[in-house]
């Protein structure tokens, strides 16, 4: 992965190339590209641009392998009758989580901003 670092950054690191880019989590969600391949990079409302061997190495390698293993496909299947009823009427929005990531559960972020590493280290 190239190291992508901006001008007077305090903090720096990125999953991607370049200031605003995308990125795949297939083990999370796969799904959430598959449905938008075909107009992604043309879609009137926040466009990415997708190169077609992107999309060649998505059909041919990372959808094949992800298909039935994603945590958000696991998760749709646990999902109670009752649950899922709201879901699909629009009453909550319950795939959040599976779609977008587990960033604020991570233990310990008021710790370590609070100590900092080398408070933590002492």
């Amino acid at each position: 992965m190239p190291v992508f670092i901006q001008d007077y950054e305090l903090l720096v690191g990125s999953p991607g190339s370049k200031p605003r880019g995308g990125y795949l989590n297939p083990e999370t969600s796969w799904s959430i590209l598959d449905d938008e391949i075909d107009t992604i990079s043309t879609r009137r409302y926040d466009p990415f641009l997708f190169r077609e061997e992107d999309k060649k190495t998505f059909l041919e390698e990372i959808k094949p392998y992800w298909e039935g293993r994603s945590f958000l496909e696991k998760w749709r299947k646990l999902l109670p009758e009752e649950a899922r009823k709201l879901r699909d009427n629009g009453y909550m929005y319950i795939d959040r989580k599976a779609v977008r990531g587990f960033g604020e559960a991570t233990p310990g972020w008021d710790r370590l901003l609070g100590l900092g590493i080398s408070g933590i280290r002492k």
